[in-house]
């Protein structure tokens, strides 16, 4: 039997050395407040939109999956001046999205910064939108996968914002991409103690 591997690998050496980052981890912490609230603002507000909506029930999945679709499309077009890559690192807003967390923490996400900052935060606002049409219109599915994605995305980029402030402080932006994952579901899902348990799961 081989040895446990998390799903994210993360680069090795990641340490906390110097209190100096608990500014910049404070700054993570108050935009993960507002994205979580306005995750939960979102996903109710397309919750109680479709069960006003009269229909047979088993059609407002199928008109969220389309809207999620088409949304999808929209990102995916409107990032094509930024190139081919971004367009397809942008269809996180879909399916499971781990592999833009992938890419994260295994260093393998090179873009410039203005580029970085653009995409993970359409990634990130998307994902919210996404989530809400398909399962706040009745689609099958969970909030906890989604919220990972969506986490490290906007984590990602205020760890890329901070560290273009203070580099000698923000030396690497994955601790942002970790933090921001256990921050947002934390705060949207009310569950901090198992979110931090399962976040360390998954990154080792």
């Amino acid at each position: 039997v081989s040895g446990f591997m998390p799903l994210l690998a993360v680069q090795p050496g990641l340490k906390f050395d110097n209190p100096a980052l608990l500014g910049p981890l404070t700054i993570l912490a108050a935009a993960m407040v507002i994205a979580s609230l306005l995750y939960v603002r979102c996903f109710y507000g397309v919750h109680r939109l479709f069960k006003r909506v009269r229909m047979l029930p088993h059609l407002k999945p199928a008109i969220g999956a389309l809207a999620t679709g088409l949304f999808a499309l929209a990102i995916f077009h409107g990032l094509s001046i930024l190139g081919s890559d971004v367009q397809h690192d942008s269809l996180s807003v879909l399916s499971f999205g781990y592999g833009i967390l992938q890419k994260l923490l295994g260093g393998q996400f090179h873009y410039g910064l203005t580029t970085a900052i653009v995409l993970l935060t359409a990634i990130g606002l998307g994902k919210i939108v996404t989530t809400a049409l398909s399962i706040g219109s009745g689609g099958s599915g969970g909030v906890f996968g989604p919220s990972m994605v969506i986490g490290g995305a906007l984590g990602a980029a205020v760890g890329l914002v901070l560290q273009s402030w203070m580099p000698s402080v923000v030396t690497r932006v994955d601790v942002f991409v970790i933090l921001g994952m256990a921050s947002f579901f934390s705060a949207a899902a009310k569950v901090p103690v198992s979110t931090i348990i399962m976040v360390s799961e998954l990154t080792a």
